[in-house]
């Protein structure tokens, strides 16, 4: 850690790291500690004085325009991989209306999860009494091993609730639900307009009564031409950008090796060792949650990078390669 240049940290292990050296990614409903990291990525709106930039986890699910998807190697479905087989979405496709031809002949409902979580348990008994509500993935003893987009285009509604809430926090699971054809049965921070379309789901937050969450859901359920209204509603009103992302991580790589005086070496948190001038990339979690960031941008930052590199920072080592560091990767 301390020949590094810039060390990049999940919220994952304990390995210390070198706080004015460290960016520290969170991927998870956790507020940056910059006591003991000097620049975070996080989804908290706040930027903490320009330290901080929110990277909201949605961001992973798309396939930004002009980068290719040769990475994506998916493992074939197992009982701890049950999740996880989606293809990246076009941000066109959640730019544009949509249609239904087939409302009486999917079924209503859809719950995809593998965590137990309270309120999530409470909404899908609620909605069993509009109708038949069906649990996928290991909360509901049904692993669900194929991608959620073969799956929810048979449903009308998708339950599709956060585990926890705090402004800012959106993850792939309202963009998974309508992506997969169904209307989103969220429930996420208040402010979603500022990344979302409010017009094309329902959020259990706006109700906060379980008895007025359901019945609005029974409503749409029973008129076709309402629940056509809220379905052909874009999820996105907006096109997001990564150019602020990048700005953000060139500003901040410049102003952390300003202070160390080193160029050559980059190293992510915990297992690699580094042996050789170049980005030493190591994890301490396997996970597809920023392995979209590296490896969206690789191919058009170098054709042939030599990759080690496993885990969410394979997407950031891409991103600090726009900041003018090695092409060399390890």
């Amino acid at each position: 850690m301390t020949s590094a240049d810039v060390v990049v940290s999940s919220v994952f292990g304990d390995t210390p790291t070198p706080p004015q050296k460290t960016i520290q990614f969170i991927g998870e409903n956790i507020r940056p500690s910059l006591g003991r990291f000097r620049y975070s990525l996080s989804f908290d709106y706040d930027t903490y004085g320009g330290r901080n930039f929110r990277l909201p986890l949605w961001w992973c699910r798309l396939a930004w325009p002009g980068f290719a998807e040769r990475w994506r190697q998916r493992p074939p479905p197992r009982a701890e991989l049950a999740q996880g087989h989606e293809d990246l979405i076009p941000i066109d496709a959640l730019l544009l209306p949509r249609s239904i031809s087939s409302f009486r002949e999917r079924r209503f409902c859809a719950v995809i999860a593998s965590e137990f979580e309270a309120l999530r348990l409470n909404l899908y008994l609620a909605l069993r009494s509009v109708g038949d509500v069906v649990g996928y993935g290991h909360m509901f003893d049904n692993p669900l091993f194929a991608s959620k987009f073969q799956t929810l285009p048979n449903f009308r509604f998708c339950l599709c609730p956060e585990n926890s809430i705090y402004p800012g926090y959106h993850t792939e699971k309202l963009v998974d639900a309508w992506y997969g054809g169904c209307i989103p049965l969220y429930s996420g921070d208040r402010l979603l307009g500022r990344d979302f379309n409010p017009a094309a789901l329902l959020n259990y937050q706006d109700y906060l009564d379980t008895d007025r969450f359901v019945a609005h859901v029974g409503r749409l359920e029973a008129d076709p031409i309402a629940f056509d209204e809220m379905y052909s509603q874009p999820l996105l009103l907006k096109r997001p950008s990564l150019e602020p992302l990048v700005a953000f991580l060139r500003a901040a790589v410049a102003a952390i090796r300003q202070n160390t005086g080193q160029h050559n070496v980059i190293e992510v948190d915990a297992w690699c060792s580094m042996d050789a001038p170049g980005v030493a990339m190591v994890h301490h979690k396997s996970s597809g949650s920023l392995r979209w960031l590296k490896q969206q941008l690789i191919s058009v930052l170098d054709a042939s990078p030599r990759i080690i590199a496993r885990g969410i920072q394979r997407r950031i080592a891409a991103l600090l390669r726009l900041c003018g560091l090695p092409k060399r990767v390890r």
